[in-house]
């Protein structure tokens, strides 16, 4: 007898909740779907009828299935903000002699990881993301932008070696790679614009001393 398999939308069912909550399941809580949970009671039961957001044939992908994935390999923390502010990335520890980073990802479909000095981000292009970089020490900064259509690299854009200090923010929206605006620095932190960088661009120290 050959088995069955389904497919669980979680793209789909994250943005569901939009409007009346913030969700975003993955694979490590995919038991908490709803109608993931319904459909696998039914089939105890002997009922196989697929409910919302399940099927038994895998998802087609399809162009507003693209993705952002963003790398930051700096001394400065990587944050990205939906339309209505909700935010993956770093958060405050309660524990200020902490070892540990704490960190969310509440922003459907986004995710944030930390290995080593390196930050991983990601989000879908459903809507526009600003991404805020935060500097947290005097260095420089390397940010990498790849956008996919399923496993398929189709962009790229890369902001190589910029210098930051710990005063530093930066920050850029996109919804894809094509439509990225420059990235807009405040150097000192003194809410003024030292610096607009195109994609793919670079600054000197001399520049921005200037």
């Amino acid at each position: 007898m050959e088995e069955e398999k389904y497919y669980v939308n979680l793209p789909d069912y994250n943005h569901e909740g939009i409007l009346n909550q913030q969700r975003n399941r993955d694979h490590s809580n995919i038991l908490e779907v709803e109608p993931l949970q319904t459909f696998i009671k039914n089939l105890v039961q002997g009922d196989e009828t697929l409910t919302r957001h399940i099927s038994n044939a895998k998802p087609p992908v399809e162009d507003e299935d693209k993705r952002l994935r963003f790398r930051l390999h700096s001394p400065a923390s990587l944050h990205l903000y939906d339309g209505e502010g909700i935010h993956a990335g770093p958060i405050l520890t309660p524990d200020p002699s902490s070892e540990f980073r704490l960190y969310e990802a509440r922003i459907p479909n986004s995710y944030y990881l930390e290995f080593d000095d390196t930050q991983y981000a990601g989000a879908d292009t459903f809507a526009t993301t600003t991404v805020v970089l935060v500097g947290e020490a005097l260095g420089t900064f390397t940010f990498e932008i790849e956008e996919l259509l399923g496993d398929q690299l189709t962009a790229t854009t890369t902001f190589a070696d910029i210098p930051l200090t710990a005063s530093t923010t930066a920050a850029l929206s996109i919804r894809s790679v094509s439509d990225a605006t420059p990235l807009v620095m405040d150097v000192d932190g003194n809410g003024t614009v030292d610096a607009t960088i195109a994609p793919g661009d670079g600054v000197t120290i001399e520049e921005l001393l200037a």
